[in-house]
């Protein structure tokens, strides 16, 4: 890796790093998982729309594995939290 792409990624991490940090990145982070089905089930009896539900579970399960890779506890109450909200919501 040069060292152009190993600044690149250093600042992609700080980037992802400071979302995290703040109330207002985590909610924006949620939205994005919630919105690619990070929780829901895929499957319809159209395969097109099956495909494409699980492209985007794909693209939310990534971006969990970048948040936790770069900060586990604060991906951790964003997950956490959220889903209890949405749990209290659905009462």
């Amino acid at each position: 890796m040069s060292d152009k792409e190993k600044n690149g990624a250093n600042q992609e991490n700080d980037d992802l790093r400071a979302v995290l940090s703040t109330p207002e990145g985590k909610r924006v982070m949620w939205r994005i998982l919630d919105f690619c089905g990070l929780y829901r089930n895929p499957l319809t009896n159209d395969q097109g729309v099956t495909g494409f539900n699980c492209g985007k579970q794909s693209v939310a399960q990534w971006l969990v594995d970048e948040c936790i890779s770069i900060h586990p506890k604060a991906t951790a109450d964003l997950i956490i939290n959220n889903k209890i909200e949405d749990e209290n919501e659905s009462k």
